[in-house]
């Protein structure tokens, strides 16, 4: 199984500079939150390659959830995890 720690997200990737990064990671613990998946909460990915992913995240606070965060940040939760497991193509 692999393991995702979206810790990782805030340094930045290829194509991900750590300003954006940042931005995904409020945007990814937000949603887990809101939707009440805990660190170690196991994702499920199927497509072209199928592989299970164990998140590790840390703690939301309540102040996170401000007007500002929206739901089209959650979607991209779904390529992002995709992209750091190695499964997504790099552009």
């Amino acid at each position: 199984m692999e393991t995702l720690d979206l810790e990782r997200i805030r340094d930045g990737f290829p194509g991900i500079t750590p300003a954006f990064g940042e931005m995904l990671l409020e945007a990814c613990l937000v949603c887990l939150e809101k939707q009440g998946h805990e660190s170690g909460t196991v994702l499920h990915v199927y497509g072209d390659w199928n592989v299970d992913v164990e998140l590790r995240r840390v703690a939301v606070s309540p102040d996170s959830f401000s007007p500002l965060v929206n739901r089209r940040k959650c979607g991209m939760i779904q390529d992002l995890k995709l992209w750091s497991v190695g499964t997504l193509p790099a552009c």
